[in-house]
């Protein structure tokens, strides 16, 4: 076995392209060469909770069209901007310049900071911005809009440059209430959680758990069967049908057993990574622990349900939901559209 921790980083890496991570990357190639070409329709939104592979799909697409250093300057045909924890223009246009690689972003009005953005990003022949955490355009506590992006990025689409919005579902009105972007947009990216009472969802969710036994046996002596019928329910129990507390799991067993010097994993290794990596394995307090080979989920009543609790707390986090709303929403309203 690996006597360091290269194969958690490995573990950690591994991308399971399933049909809705391939759709929706296709859509982000149609957006970039629609842009290209000089197409109007260049622009889509990425909508998911947290975990459900937004920013590996944005990933994916960045390494495809990496920025590159020219002697004239810096080729960025893709341009990645996170929005800062309370946007304004000001620390938005200092971000994006900073992107650019203007090493003078905080001098001059906002105005001058527009204009170099604009300049820049024709001598970087940019044909794609990225636009992440969307939802940090919205109040926490008042609801409503901070920040009115739209007229900016009408700047950046009459130069044909594509817009790729990405952010949790709460963002959505945000993006759809903006006539600029409503013209240019493609049908929005929905990547959800996976949902085992679904066969082709159960299909996937054992494909990708293969992905990570090939992997795990490569370095360990002995693993237990990841697509088995237990483990797919322990691990759609564990993670709540999301990808990204799926690999947190496997590559925390990973870290565990490198720890520890281990050469094989048993059920009890994936159980403690799980109790030790993600904040709402309490959910399963009641019902008992996924991974034991006693657990027998058919007994669990409203399982799907219960499983969904797993990451809720993102939507409590968003800024559309209140206390008032909770009796009002349910998690398997919220995932299961």
């Amino acid at each position: 076995m690996m006597n360091n921790f290269s194969l958690a980083d490995q573990v950690e890496s591994i991308v399971v392209e399933h049909c809705a991570y391939k759709a929706a990357l296709n859509k982000l190639h149609d957006v970039y060469d629609n842009s290209i070409r000089g197409s109007r329709h260049n622009s889509v939104a990425i909508i998911g909770e947290s975990g459900t592979g937004k920013s590996t799909l944005i990933y994916s697409l960045l390494a495809e069209a990496p920025r590159r250093k020219h002697n004239d300057g810096w080729y960025i045909p893709i341009l990645y901007l996170a929005l800062p924890n309370t946007p304004n223009l000001k620390n938005t246009y200092e971000q994006i310049l900073r992107a650019l690689g203007d090493p003078l972003y905080s001098k001059g009005t906002l105005g001058d900071k527009l204009q170099k953005i604009l300049v820049l990003l024709k001598a970087c022949q940019t044909k794609i911005i990225i636009i992440d955490e969307y939802q940090r355009l919205i109040d926490r506590q008042t609801k409503k809009k901070i920040l009115d992006i739209s007229e900016m990025a009408k700047d950046f689409m009459d130069m044909d440059i594509g817009i790729i919005v990405s952010g949790l579902p709460s963002c959505e009105p945000v993006i759809l209430e903006s006539s600029q972007f409503k013209r240019r947009m493609l049908s929005s990216v929905y990547l959800k959680r996976f949902n085992i009472s679904k066969t082709r969802d159960t299909n996937e969710f054992k494909s990708i758990l293969d992905s990570y036994q090939k992997t795990l046996e490569q370095s360990f002596k002995n693993v237990p069967m990841l697509s088995s019928p237990h483990f797919v329910n322990a691990f759609f129990c564990a993670s709540g049908g999301f990808i990204g507390y799926v690999s947190k799991i496997i590559t925390q067993t990973v870290i565990n057993a490198i720890k520890s010097k281990k050469r094989s994993l048993d059920w009890k290794d994936f159980s403690d990574a799980w109790k030790y990596s993600v904040p709402d394995h309490t959910v399963w307090n009641h019902a008992g622990d996924p991974f034991s080979p006693t657990f027998e989920l058919a007994q669990i009543p409203n399982y799907v349900k219960l499983a969904h609790e797993v990451g809720w707390d993102e939507v409590r986090n968003n800024p559309n939901y209140t206390k008032q709303s909770r009796r009002r929403v349910t998690p398997s309203q919220v995932f299961q559209k």
